[in-house]
């Protein structure tokens, strides 16, 4: 008795012989994928020689790139040397079929970076489903991952942009107000006036403090201080 492994097309007519009607076919499918899997290193009649990725070794150098945004040589020696594989392994699996692909991507859907990748609209979800090898997921991934980077970079850095202008802006609006009241021949600005003038001018009690170098707890208390009490008609009628 032959002890030779059955083909993709064996497998197939296999299954397909069982099907009574059309309404058993997503059965038939599921449980072929399945079998598919099991007979990885089989299919198409290739011998057990060849080395393919496992799940559990795929879904570690899908992880890497996420969490490291490493290339897709990267993630694979990070997988190889979590599960002690010899040093001819990335070489023999990464461009070998793999049937992983739809799982991985799945598996990492509760990933915060993928979520986020996914919200922005930077996450191919299709292209990387449909990868037929390890390489080609990670290499697509790695893709998407580089430009997520780069655009939080550059969201980052017009936040920085912004609070400078910001900062510039409040120290223009003290400076206008000194210039002033030197023209006029009047005291300097108080801390607690100048609290007043930012507070006036939109400014956070967060930017408050760092233009002047105090802290928030104090703009706090200067601004309660120095705010007008602003009373109802009658009560003013009364005061004055």
């Amino acid at each position: 008795m032959s002890d030779e492994k059955p083909t993709l097309n064996e497998i197939a007519k296999m299954y397909m012989e069982e099907a009574k009607d059309y309404r058993d076919l997503y059965t038939i499918l599921r449980q072929f994928e399945s079998e598919c899997k099991k007979e990885a290193p089989h299919i198409r009649g290739q011998t057990s020689d060849k080395r393919y990725i496992k799940k559990d070794e795929h879904s570690a150098a899908y992880s890497y790139v996420l969490e490291h945004n490493g290339t897709p040589l990267e993630a694979l020696e990070y997988a190889s040397e979590v599960f002690n594989q010899d040093e001819d392994w990335v070489g023999d699996v990464k461009n070998s079929p793999t049937l992983f692909s739809r799982d991985v991507v799945k598996e990492h859907d509760n990933h915060p970076i993928q979520k986020k990748m996914a919200r922005k609209k930077i996450f191919e979800r299709t292209s990387l489903t449909s990868a037929k090898t390890p390489m080609q997921q990670l290499g697509r991934l790695s893709v998407f991952r580089t430009i997520f980077e780069e655009l939080e970079d550059l969201r980052e850095s017009n936040k920085e942009h912004t609070k400078r202008i910001t900062k510039l802006e409040a120290q223009q609006v003290l400076h206008e107000e000194e210039i002033h009241r030197l023209h006029i021949k009047e005291p300097p600005l108080t801390t607690e006036e100048k609290v007043l003038l930012l507070k006036d001018a939109g400014c956070s009690d967060t930017m408050c403090a760092e233009v002047l170098g105090i802290s928030e707890r104090t703009v706090r208390r200067h601004k309660g201080v120095l705010r007008p009490v602003k009373y109802p008609t009658e009560k003013a009628d009364k005061i004055s």
